[in-house]
């Protein structure tokens, strides 16, 4: 499908429990020779220091495809997710596949459930102001993005 999609790298990463914590790997494989170009995998104690090392992960792969960018601000732009719980990203991610999936209702609940987990979390603000525009409910959005902590990014 990649191939055919004219997407040149497939990537792949899992978390997964372990007896002293979580294991969080990454791959990148070439889509047209099959190639591993990159693999990477970090144990962590916690569930929400499993998002801060899918973040280190993720620069070591960028960096092994190409990406110049020092690997220093790469993981300082990954903190700005990475640092919030685990299962608050969870429920925003589950709210975005929703949106995708035209399922309105299904994604007030997953933001609602991740602000409810991390009230500061910017990222399920907005996603809420985004359903209630899309919606036409204006005011609402508004109030919605008002909502938000203004010093907070996700």
């Amino acid at each position: 499908m990649a191939q055919r999609e004219g997407i040149g790298v497939v990537t792949s990463g899992s978390v997964e429990r372990t007896a002293s914590g979580y294991r969080v790997s990454l791959r990148a494989v070439d889509a047209f020779t099959g190639k591993e170009l990159v693999s990477a995998k970090e144990d962590v104690a916690s569930k929400d220091g499993a998002l801060t090392a899918a973040g280190k992960l993720a620069a070591r792969v960028r960096t092994a495809l190409g990406d110049a960018t020092p690997e220093a601000s790469q993981l300082k732009d990954a903190e700005t997710f990475s640092a919030g719980s685990l299962d608050a990203a969870h429920a925003y991610a589950l709210g975005m596949a929703s949106i995708e999936e035209g399922k309105t209702d299904e994604a007030i609940r997953n933001f609602l459930e991740a602000v409810k987990i991390r009230p500061a979390d910017g990222r399920a603000w907005s996603g809420l102001a985004v359903v209630e525009q899309n919606r036409g409910r204006n005011a609402e959005a508004e109030r919605t993005s008002r909502r938000r902590s203004p010093t907070s990014i996700g």
